[in-house]
């Protein structure tokens, strides 16, 4: 069925998914890849919309924010995570020896485990502000550029996979 595969050329653990579930590791990996992109967008969005709203003196405007926050909070930002969360536990799961071997994935999760914390702090900036009292935004711009920097430094581990990070 894989004829067309030439395995000498793959690295190793495209062999080891082989032997274990190819396809079943290629699908998780698939949704994983999803996930945090919708997490991703979601994050950097919701920290956006915070800064906005920390800034904002009209009521009105102030009641949209906070609908709009809690709808991409709880709507697409957090079941992205948790799923997210979900399908890299799988993989981490299905090929353990592999991945634990390797430091550049240790950094990988490590950021990863940040951001999810960071996923989570942010809902303490919502009810922060939803409660009246003041957020900086310049603090919630910072981290929001320091999420695009973590997505920045995962790719790159995950797709360069440096041998001796």
């Amino acid at each position: 069925m894989f004829s067309f595969i030439n395995f000498v050329d793959l690295p190793y653990h495209s062999v080891y998914c082989c032997s274990k579930g190819f396809l079943t590791v290629l699908f998780h990996k698939a949704l994983h890849v999803v996930f945090v992109i919708f997490w991703m967008a979601g994050l950097l969005y919701f920290y956006r919309l915070l800064a906005y709203h920390s800034k904002e003196t009209e009521i009105n405007i102030i009641a949209r924010f906070r609908l709009m926050e809690k709808r991409l909070y709880f709507y697409i930002t957090l079941p992205a995570a948790f799923l997210a969360l979900a399908t890299g536990l799988h993989m981490v799961v299905f090929l353990h020896e592999y991945y634990m071997a390797l430091g550049w994935f240790h950094a990988k999760l490590t950021l990863g485990i940040l951001l999810f914390f960071q996923t989570l702090w942010g809902w303490h900036f919502y009810r922060k502000l939803g409660s009246g009292k003041p957020v900086s935004p310049i603090f919630l711009r910072v981290l929001n550029e320091l999420t695009t920097i973590a997505v920045i430094l995962i790719v790159f581990l995950a797709i360069l996979e440096p041998a001796h990070f």
